[in-house]
């Protein structure tokens, strides 16, 4: 379906769609009569034949109309279920690993991401002893905790920031167009309120902490993502060796 179909359908809704379509009908039925008519030389009774347009168009026109704009509106649905099947990660209902790629560079380029001057930073996320906690609480609480997790980051970065799961526990965001200081002050935040979410179990509370690796960088393009993507998962690593529960930035050596 193309945007602007979309756009007609979700905009009329299907009875202002089929108002339209219906008016639509009338206007060029009672056009094309009074062509044909002077092209063919016939007299026209503008009285009976628009009234006989009116009655035709009026009668058959919304119900066939009313069938094939339901029809578009379930093509319309079901296009968006696939394309959040296809981009949606189905259990923390962030972005997938597949479709961040793209986002990150749409949101990059946008007009959003240039409104003041500033730095894009790439951050690298995980939680701490992630197989500690399925191993002793069980896998539903493990995914309990990627889903307070993903909801943190959700509460935290805003369009056009870009928040996906990149697999497993490893979470990724891009934040667009910051300050060095809005940068640490957003890795810290996240830090303390992973530190306050806490899990109910029957074997008690669980409490979980979370390492990140940020890198920061200017310019736009793939080559520079996936620079910022190596930077950000080393310093994640460098994070993790030093102890975990901390976040590390490391500018993109451009």
């Amino acid at each position: 379906m193309t945007p602007i179909i979309r756009h007609v359908l979700r905009s009329l809704g299907r009875t202002g769609l089929v108002l339209a379509l219906t008016i639509s009908a009338i206007l060029i039925s009672i056009l094309l009569d009074t062509l044909f008519a002077k092209l063919l030389g016939l007299a026209l009774d503008l009285h009976r034949d628009v009234m006989m347009i009116i009655l035709i168009a009026g009668l058959t026109t919304p119900i066939l109309s009313w069938y094939l704009v339901g029809l578009l509106l379930r093509v319309d649905v079901m296009e968006r279920e696939m394309t959040q099947l296809a981009s949606i990660d189905s259990l923390t209902s962030v972005y997938n690993r597949g479709y961040f790629y793209k986002k990150s560079l749409t949101a990059l380029s946008s007009k959003a991401s240039l409104k003041k001057s500033g730095v894009s930073a790439f951050f690298v996320l995980d939680l701490d002893d992630f197989k500690q906690i399925n191993d002793q609480h069980g896998h539903l609480c493990g995914d309990q905790a990627l889903v307070v997790f993903a909801e943190v980051l959700r509460s935290i970065f805003h369009y056009p920031n870009v928040v996906a799961r990149l697999g497993g526990d490893e979470f990724a965001v891009l934040l667009c167009n910051a300050t060095e200081a809005e940068v640490a002050s957003f890795a810290q935040s996240v830090l303390d309120r992973v530190r306050n979410a806490a899990l109910v179990t029957e074997q008690g509370t669980v409490n979980f902490t979370a390492s990140i690796g940020v890198a920061t960088f200017q310019g736009q393009g793939e080559q520079v993502f996936e620079k910022a993507f190596q930077t950000a998962d080393k310093a994640l690593y460098e994070v993790k060796r030093a102890g975990r529960d901390g976040y590390k930035i490391q500018a993109v050596d451009q």
